[in-house]
């Protein structure tokens, strides 16, 4: 997997800079170490997604660190903690701005250029030195402001790839034309990942092909799985299979014993691509009529 990736998190990404791109361009993801979550204040780690919520547990030097998914009634860490919303480090991060610096170690990008990269899709090809000083101020700020923004979505997606041995986790605040997104690598091959969660803002209409290049990340035969939730009550879960490279879905049956599988058909080369834009369509009527 590693000869095959580069630079997906960048510190070239700054203040003036557009994060709004081609998918998987560098420079697009901000990698954010698990402490610096577990440090946010309490009332904005509880929007984080739960099963990506890192939680604080002290450890030898007495110091917290995270050891994984949080019940969420953990005490917060933050020193200092700000109140009410008037404080410049809550604000939402400005239409699709990332901090000048500390988004990720220069170590981290090796020196290489978007040009070399092998896929258009990357991990790190360089292991992140957490102990690395990463702008905690600028970084910091910007991570509570995209906390704050991420939990006042319109709609909520879950998009969970998975092969059993590697795991590609992307989450997504929805509200009108912008998805927050926040992507966690599990398994062996992104072990290299597993302190750092990687967050972007994506335009919607540009979710649909994200996706689609982090299916490329995992090369086995896998299961792509799709949960939205809208504010509104509407729900929906889909499934796709990827089984020799190519796609397929489950045909549905329904009788007296109620739904059930029945054999797969082909969904077409391009089945995550279009699968998403269904059902970012379907959300964004939904908000369209409900004047949200």
């Amino acid at each position: 997997m590693t000869n095959r990736v580069g630079d997906m998190a960048d510190s070239s990404a700054g203040p003036e800079g557009d994060s709004v791109g081609s998918p998987g361009s560098a420079a697009k993801w901000i990698a954010v170490d698990l402490p610096r979550i577990v440090r946010l204040p309490e009332r904005l780690r509880l929007l984080w997604p739960v099963e990506m919520r890192p939680r604080p547990a002290p450890d030898a030097s007495g110091r917290s660190t995270h050891t994984g998914p949080s019940t969420g009634t953990e005490p917060s860490t933050e020193a200092g903690r700000s109140t009410g919303t008037g404080s410049s480090t809550e604000a939402a991060p400005a239409s699709g701005t990332a901090p000048a610096t500390g988004a990720v170690p220069a170590s981290v990008c090796g020196g290489r250029q978007a040009a070399e990269l092998q896929s258009p899709v990357n991990l790190l090809s360089t292991p992140p030195d957490p102990q690395q000083k990463r702008g905690p101020d600028v970084l910091t700020a910007w991570l509570t402001g995209f906390a704050a923004e991420f939990g006042r979505a319109d709609a909520r997606l879950t998009i969970v790839i998975s092969s059993g041995a590697a795991v590609v986790h992307l989450e997504c605040a929805v509200r009108e034309a912008t998805a927050l997104s926040i992507l966690v690598l599990r398994g062996a091959e992104f072990e290299q990942m597993a302190a750092f969660q990687l967050l972007r803002r994506l335009r919607t209409d540009e979710l649909a092909s994200t996706v689609e290049d982090l299916a490329g990340l995992i090369e086995a035969d896998c299961v792509l799985t799709l949960t939205s939730v809208h504010v509104g009550g509407s729900a929906q879960m889909e499934f796709l299979l990827r089984r020799g490279g190519r796609w397929m879905r489950s045909r549905l049956r329904r009788d007296s014993a109620g739904i059930r599988a029945d054999g797969e058909v082909e969904a077409g080369d391009h089945a995550v691509r279009a699968l998403l834009a269904s059902v970012l369509a379907g959300l964004l009527l939904i908000s369209a009529r409900a004047g949200t």
